[in-house]
C-alpha cells in the first residue's frame, strides 16, 4: 500500500505536525481575544502561518495523489481552488 511507504509517511507526519502547530496557534490567539489582552500579533502571525500552512499540506497531499490529485474525482482539486481564493497575497516560498 502507498501508506506504507517511508516518503508517504513522513510527509503525512510532517502535514499532521504542522497542522497541530495551527490549532495550538489559533486556540492560543482565541485566548488572548476572550481574555482582553494584547493579540495583534499573534493574529497575524497566526493567519499567516496557517495560510501557508494550507498551501503546503494541499501540496503534499496532491503529490501523494500523483495526477488523480487533480481531478475532480478527489476533494483535493476543490481545496486547492478555495485556497487560492483564500489565500491570495499572503503565499510565500
Amino acid at each position: 500500500m502507498l501508506a506504507d511507504k517511508q516518503g508517504v509517511q513522513f510527509m503525512m507526519s510532517q502535514s499532521a505536525l504542522e497542522l497541530y502547530q495551527c490549532k495550538l496557534m489559533v486556540l492560543h490567539s482565541a485566548y488572548l481575544i476572550e481574555n482582553n489582552l494584547p493579540f495583534r500579533h499573534e493574529v497575524s502571525m497566526t493567519k499567516y502561518h496557517v495560510a501557508n500552512t494550507l498551501w503546503r499540506v494541499l501540496d503534499r497531499s496532491i503529490q501523494i495523489h500523483g495526477a488523480l490529485g487533480f481531478s475532480s474525482d478527489t476533494p483535493l482539486e476543490d481545496m486547492f481552488r478555495h485556497a487560492r481564493i483564500g489565500t491570495a497575497g499572503r503565499r510565500s516560498r
